[in-house]
């Protein structure tokens, strides 16, 4: 190969390889989340982070709580409830499935409640550039049984809890580069393989499931017209030069 075809081979490389590190780097470095609007049950306690409990330390998840304990040493500590803990930082790449958080479920006997609504910000590092926050929110339905024969939802203890996740205003977008995208949760499970808008919580117990979300591109730019690069014009420049 002459030193014109190892120089213009070198730069279309080097072209290639520009276009393709265009894909954003993309980081959540800050998740927040706020539980309201909860339906049904007595006593609710939106937001806290206390242990289930008498004593215990404070609890990693941001939580609500409701219902009256059937013990009634264990004060407010004996409520059922929901709690989200989120897991950032997290690396997200284009179109796969990450884990924004880990979701926790815990039911106390003796008490109720429909469910309630979860709203999560996440703030986002855009190859080095603070985006966001975003927000988006979500709905979890409780169906808490009355623990008598026949159980909806059997299990090893008396009947589970089953509860339903369903996104209320959908994803938020947002824009990199000309190409807009969307951050969307889409269910949760312990893998990503495994994905499910559900899970059973036996009674008197505690269960952590993962909470998924996804970023995708929705629209893009038109395709301009074709230029030459600049990278393009000055491998012309030398094929000239060194012709």
């Amino acid at each position: 190969m002459n030193l014109k075809s190892t120089l213009v081979a070198a730069l279309s490389f080097a072209a290639f390889a520009g276009a393709a590190s265009a894909v954003p780097i993309i980081t959540a470095t800050n998740v927040t989340s706020s539980w309201g609007s909860t339906a049904g049950g007595v006593a609710v306690d939106e937001n806290v982070s206390y242990g289930r409990l008498p004593g215990s330390a404070a609890d990693p998840f941001n939580q609500v709580r409701w219902g009256t304990p059937a013990n009634p040493s264990f004060a407010t500590r004996g409520k059922s409830g929901l709690g989200f803990q989120s897991l950032a930082p997290v690396p997200i790449d284009l179109g796969v499935d990450f884990a924004v958080g880990k979701l926790r479920r815990t039911i106390a006997p003796g008490t109720n409640a429909a469910g309630s609504q979860l709203d999560i910000g996440t703030t986002l590092n855009v190859d080095g550039s603070a985006q966001g926050p975003y927000t988006f929110s979500s709905k979890f339905t409780v169906d808490e049984t009355l623990n008598v024969a026949p159980c909806a939802y059997p299990s090893a203890r008396p009947c589970s809890d089953k509860i339903t996740f369903s996104n209320v205003a959908g994803g938020d977008t947002f824009t990199i580069g000309g190409i807009v995208y969307t951050l969307t949760l889409i269910g949760f499970g312990n893998t990503s393989t495994t994905l499910q808008d559900s899970f059973l919580s036996e009674e008197g117990g505690t269960t952590d499931t993962f909470l998924w979300a996804r970023i995708t591109a929705v629209d893009t730019p038109p395709t301009p017209t074709p230029e030459p690069a600049p990278l393009a014009l000055l491998a012309l420049g030398l094929s000239v030069w060194v012709g």
